[in-house]
This record gives structure tokens, sequence and C-alpha cells, in this order.
């Protein structure tokens, strides 16, 4: 592990050399999303009307969750007809760009541990080991549901532990009412999990980095709990391409967490 100091120096090296690296995507318009959806569905006065009204409702004065519930209402029609889209091989760039940042600022800790005279005083107490090149490191995502961003090749071959949600035996019971939870292969389920990356999933995410999720607030609660533990990890909402929006489409609330970068089937980038 890293120093506190070292830390928050690093999250601002890192973020500035990945914005750096990252592709530059280009944001969907939300009419053009609608229009697009119509147009791959058979003709239908009745969703028409639908997505015409949710489309208003997003620009009008309504309040923010009512005009999310709108937005919903797009995002999920675009899911049912788009088909699926794999995000593996820009999971894979962005993990490697990531890992070689991590891998610098360790070694400038060590240089900087040594010239104290405390290398050995703090190989003890983390246990004596360098996190770097993929080894000892770990990452919390998600496996894809249908019309989500497809990232498992990329989960099967990464050299590192992968926490996943708890959230598929739900049965039924209300993500605003699910304990939040991962797990890991041969790990106890657990809260305080710690990663040097966190992708979530998503409905849809806007140049501001504002994140539209299923409505039930586990991710953001979830993304709280473990921004305390890891707090220089950067969040990544892995999505299609057509559900990356302009910057001020999806409204806020406070308890939203902010997403810090997007990775889609044609790149990644840092908001």
């Amino acid at each position: 592990m890293v120093s506190d100091e070292t830390t928050t120096r690093g999250r601002a090296r890192i973020s500035s050399n990945l914005q750096e690296l990252g592709g530059r995507l280009t944001a969907h318009d939300l009419e053009a999303t609608t229009a697009a959806i119509l147009k791959g569905q058979p003709e239908s006065s009745d969703l028409e009307d639908s997505l015409r009204a949710s489309l208003e409702r997003t620009r009008s004065g309504e309040t923010a969750g009512e005009r999310k519930r709108a937005l919903r209402k797009i995002m999920r029609a675009a899911r049912k007809s788009a088909g699926t889209f794999d995000g593996s091989d820009t999971a894979s760039n962005l993990w490697a760009s990531l890992q070689r940042e991590l891998a610098a600022l360790r070694t400038e800790e060590s240089s900087r541990l040594h010239s104290q005279s405390n290398l050995d005083r703090s190989a003890k107490s983390s246990g004596g080991t360098t996190r770097a090149g993929g080894q000892g490191t770990s990452l919390i995502a998600f496996e894809a549901l249908p019309g989500e961003l497809d990232l498992s090749h990329f989960l099967a071959e990464v050299q590192a532990k992968v926490w996943l949600p708890v959230i598929s035996a739900a049965g039924g019971t209300p993500l605003s009412e699910l304990p939040i939870g991962f797990t890991s292969e041969g790990e106890p389920q657990r809260v305080d999990v710690s990663a040097d990356l966190i992708i979530v999933p998503a409905l849809a995410i806007d140049e501001a980095g504002a994140r539209l999720g299923q409505g039930g607030g586990w991710y953001d609660r979830a993304l709280e709990t473990v921004k305390r533990k890891s707090p220089s990890a950067p969040v990544f909402a892995a999505i299609p391409s057509y559900a990356f929006l302009a910057a001020g489409t999806i409204p806020t609330e406070p308890h939203d967490m902010r997403i810090d970068g997007v990775i889609t089937e044609r790149g990644w980038v840092l908001l």
C-alpha cells in the first residue's frame, strides 16, 4: 500500500495521465437516441407517444426524480432495441494503463521510504508486498445483464482479484433495501473491499459524470462505502456508446455519486 500523501498526489497524477491516454468519445444527443429507438421498432403510436412524452419531461421543470424516471424509460427502450456490445478490449486497455501508473507511483514511494531509512519497517507493516504488473491488485466490476456492456472476457483473463456485487439473489427485495456486499472467488462476502479500479453499470452517463442507474440507489450506497476504503480508486461506468450523453442531460440529486470515467465498446475516457 502507498501512503496517504502519495495517494493524494497519485490520484491527481493518474487522472492527468489517464486523461491523455484515454480515447475521445462523442456524446450523443438524447433526441437522436429517441429517434433511433423509434426507427428500430415496428410502427407503434403508443411507443412513440410514450417516448416523446418522456423526452419532453426530461426538458421540463419537473423534479429531478421525475425527470430521471422519464429518462429511464427512454434508455430502457434503447437497451431492448440496441443489441449487444463487448467492452472487454477497452477495459483491458484501461486496466493496463492504470497499472502502469500505479506501478510508477509505488516505485516512487519505495524510493522515498528508502531515503528515509524506513523501508524495512514499512515493508513489515504492509506485509512486505509491492503491488505491480497486475499481481496482488484488485478491482470491482459486475456481470453484465442483457443490454449492458459485456466485460466477461476481460474479467476472465485479468490478473487481479475481481470483486462482484451481491445483488443477483435479491428475491424481489427492492434495491433500495438490499444490503451492500461484494464477493470474490475463494472469499466470503464483504463490505469493506479495497480496489484499484471500480467499474459499475449504468443506464446512461453524461459528460459531466452524472450517472443514471436503475433507481434503487444500491450503487450510490455501495460507492460511498467503497470509496472510504479506496479513496484514490477511479470509478468508471461501463456502458454502450449510445448511452454516453451530452453534459447536463441527466439530472442529479444530493445522494448521486459522480463517475470519473466511461468505458464503451469504442474506447474509454476520463471525465
